[in-house]
């Protein structure tokens, strides 16, 4: 295809004489507008994507924020038995629970008291089975032990009468020596002079208080004589004057009759 049909296609008709020397200065002046158009819509777009991603970064900042700030406000999950004060898991003790089908509903008060309950026992039998050892001078808690301080209290053995402890061995009992002969006569000689002391102050004491009630009695009986001889001369009196006034009495009549 020959130039000036290109041209001519492009531009219209060819132009004659001078303006077919103006054509490669407007040619450039357009390629140098398209130019300078296609670099501002270039910086344009440099621009909106700049735009773009400092707003997505800071979105993403800003959902940092908010998430922090979400996991502050966030309360921490408080386990039910720190809520009862135990230290044993009332979840685990709900779940075995609910896993062995001991009945068709289970209350979630159920496994806190059972723990509770656990948690109380296996203090008492600790603190025994401490005890125990602390008696023994040892350091370390043994069966032993746990089946001595068990057996210790009245409660617990009778609860767990039945029940047998492994390596616990049994209950110490003890057996006194067998006494030789010369001691065992001498306690017999030591407790037959006691028995003569006692019996000689019993009698001491016996014949004491006879003696006292004795001198009771004689006491008493002086009293009792004293009391009849003032009797007695208490009714001798009361006879004299009653013969006085007798005598009185005559003796006036007397004198009235002379008169």
């Amino acid at each position: 295809m020959a130039p000036a049909a290109s041209c001519q296609r492009l531009y219209g008709a060819l132009p004659s004489g001078e303006e077919q020397t103006d054509a490669p200065m407007r040619r450039r002046r357009s390629f140098r507008r398209f130019g300078s158009m296609a670099g501002s819509l270039g910086i344009v777009g440099l621009l909106m994507v700049a735009l773009c991603c400092s707003s997505d970064l800071l979105t993403e900042r800003s959902g940092r924020v908010l998430g922090q700030e979400a996991k502050k406000e966030r309360k921490k999950s408080v386990s039910r038995a720190s809520r009862a004060g135990l230290s044993f898991p009332v979840g685990r003790i709900a779940r075995y629970l609910k896993k062995g089908r001991y009945s068709q509903r289970v209350s979630t008060s159920a496994a806190v008291m059972m723990g509770a309950v656990a948690e109380y026992l296996t203090a008492e039998v600790l603190e025994l089975a401490g005890n125990a050892a602390i008696e023994a001078k040892k350091s370390r808690i043994i069966p032993r032990h746990i089946f001595l301080g068990v057996k210790s209290d009245e409660e617990l053995s009778r609860h767990l009468d039945n029940i047998v402890f492994h390596e616990g061995g049994v209950l110490p009992t003890y057996t006194a020596p067998p006494k030789s002969k010369k001691k065992k006569k001498a306690e017999e000689e030591a407790a037959a002079l006691a028995k003569r002391d006692m019996t000689k102050t019993n009698n001491n004491n016996n014949n004491n208080n006879n003696n006292n009630n004795n001198n009771n009695n004689n006491n008493n009986n002086n009293n009792n004589n004293n009391n009849n001889n003032n009797n007695n001369n208490n009714n001798k009196n009361n006879e004299k004057q009653q013969t006085n006034n007798k005598q009185s009495e005559h003796t006036r009549t007397l004198g009235e009759r002379f008169k």
